[in-house]
């Protein structure tokens, strides 16, 4: 590529314009949220009415059982995305398409191979006795884990595919789609729960619109990338073959991702029963509240961070990190700890009055909810940067220690043994190593960069949770503190938020704000 066009590909891809890119994917990813969540908000009142405690939680198990199957394009995915993302940041969309075709010939194989295997053995296990299920047979059980592996199977060939959207600067095409594709996969057992379907049945519907809607996505990326091309298929099986190692590590992270957040799961069903499995899952959804508002951002910042790398830009890779942590950790606080005073009569709403909140264990979901605002993100940046072995062996240890303590505490602690399993895990590892080695990776000094997020994160969540604390107190108990002390924190933690933000970062955002402003004014003007 001649020196113009690297030029060219830095002013498109680079901090220039960067903050804006990751306004507008940021602005479409929060669909996807607000969908997300919206279903989740509407499936738990509807499972424990159409199913009842007890059955939803054995369909919650279920579908965390298999959750462990989109770790078997073996991290492949991730990886390739990130060498598709760097090709296309250098205009190389020869080698774009020769990694992707090369990624498919390994992973179309591969994931055929591994539905087959596990529908094999899984036929011949009593499972719903290892699970305690109660309320289907063994024939629904076995059908059901089937066609739920089936349709996290077809993801990881077609994953890699979707990948091409982020890999080319159509992750916002990509977030409406994704928040199409969820939002009829959360209608879909609602309205089957309501009509009384058999777990089967849900799960078979699921199937068919994935099926669908992927064909869609194959005839949309020809339109949108005139370059692209999925036949004649190329690449190189031997070149899919090496992606393995590197794509292990990816493995690695994810295998720990899924011990954190499902093994505890499987736990509680084996020890306690499916009814505890719902009440400990609707309380992590309201901690999930607050990382999906961060997940948003972080993803649209994956690719970015993986352009600037590969652009070779270490100073301004290093402020995005920053950036990005801060922002994180505090849209984070920012929802959970103003969402606290109305916790327990929503929740109580929300499940019709068949769950009870137990406020200890949403107290440690949301603590460390938070932390992982901010350790979150240095893993991104590690993984975007393809520096995956820092990360892949800190987070699947601190997976491993998660789950060890969540079988040694749940016994006696029930769901409170899993919310603190997890908090003291992420506090004895990763809420410090992973930023810590993020930043050796990056370039950074961790002890300024140290001082700079817990700064801004004490001044802009912990002052004001105090502050409005202390209005909780002296205010009469009642609806009244419910409806006063959220807005008083909110304000108080936006106005410190913004002190506490560098020079740089408010001066971007007056410029985000500016153009907004102007873009809104352009389209009243037309309007009128």
């Amino acid at each position: 590529m001649s020196v113009a066009q690297a030029e060219q590909q830095t002013q498109r891809l680079g901090a220039p314009g960067m903050a804006e890119r990751v306004l507008r994917g940021v602005a479409a990813m929060s669909v996807v949220a607000i969908v997300g969540y919206v279903g989740q908000l509407v499936i738990v009142p509807v499972g424990m009415h159409a199913w009842g405690p007890s059955r939803y939680g054995e369909w919650t198990s279920l579908s965390a059982l298999v959750a462990f199957l989109t770790m078997t394009d073996l991290g492949v995915q991730s990886h390739v995305v990130n060498r598709m993302c760097a090709h296309h940041a250098r205009g190389d969309h020869d080698l774009f398409l020769a990694d992707l075709h090369s990624a498919l010939r390994l992973q179309g194989p591969l994931a055929i191979g591994i539905w087959i295997l596990a529908a094999l053995v899984t036929a011949v296990l009593p499972l719903e006795t290892w699970l305690g299920i109660t309320t289907a047979t063994h024939l629904e059980t076995y059908l059901t884990l089937a066609l739920l592996g089936f349709e996290l199977l077809l993801g990881v060939p077609l994953g890699a595919l979707r990948g091409t959207y982020r890999a080319t600067g159509q992750l916002v095409r990509a977030a409406y789609l994704t928040a199409l594709k969820r939002g009829v996969e959360l209608a879909l057992p609602v309205v089957l729960m309501l009509a009384g379907a058999r777990f089967p049945v849900v799960a078979l519907a699921r199937v068919v619109w994935a099926l669908a809607l992927d064909v869609y996505v194959v005839r949309d990326l020809h339109r949108q990338n005139p370059w692209f091309r999925l036949t004649p298929l190329g690449g190189d099986s031997q070149a899919g073959l090496r992606m393995l190692a590197p794509g292990a590590l990816f493995l690695l992270a994810g295998l720990g991702e899924f011990l954190a957040n499902q093994g505890n799961l499987l736990v509680i069903q084996s020890v306690i029963g499916g009814e505890e499995v719902s009440r400990f899952a609707t309380h992590r959804n309201i901690a999930n509240m607050g990382r999906m508002l961060s997940i948003q951002l972080t993803t649209v910042v994956w690719p970015e961070l993986t352009a600037l790398d590969a652009l070779g830009d270490p100073s301004r890779l290093v402020r995005a990190h920053r950036t990005t942590t801060k922002l994180s950790g505090f849209l984070i606080g920012l929802a959970l700890l103003g969402f606290l005073p109305l916790a327990e009569p929503v929740y109580t709403a929300w499940t019709l009055k068949k769950l009870t909140l137990d406020l200890p264990t949403l107290g440690m979901l949301v603590a460390q909810a938070v932390f992982w605002g901010f350790w979150g993100v240095g893993s991104t940046a590690l993984l975007a940067t393809n520096r995956q072995g820092r990360v892949a062996v800190l987070l699947t240890a601190n997976a491993a220690l998660v789950f060890v303590l969540s079988v040694l505490l749940v016994p006696r602690f029930g769901i409170r043994g899993v919310a603190a399993a997890a908090l003291l895990a992420d506090l004895a590892l990763a809420a410090w190593i992973v930023p810590r080695a993020a930043c050796q990776a990056l370039g950074d000094r961790f002890s300024g960069y140290a001082r700079e997020i817990l700064g801004a994160l004490g001044l802009g969540l912990l002052v004001p949770a105090a502050l409005a604390a202390v209005f909780w107190w002296f205010l009469p108990e009642g609806i009244v503190r419910a409806i006063l002390v959220p807005p008083v924190f909110g304000a108080l933690a936006l106005l410190l938020f913004w002190i506490a933000l560098a020079p740089e970062e408010r001066e971007t955002a007056r410029g985000l704000a500016g153009k907004i402003r102007r873009k809104l004014g352009g389209t009243r003007g037309d309007a009128a």
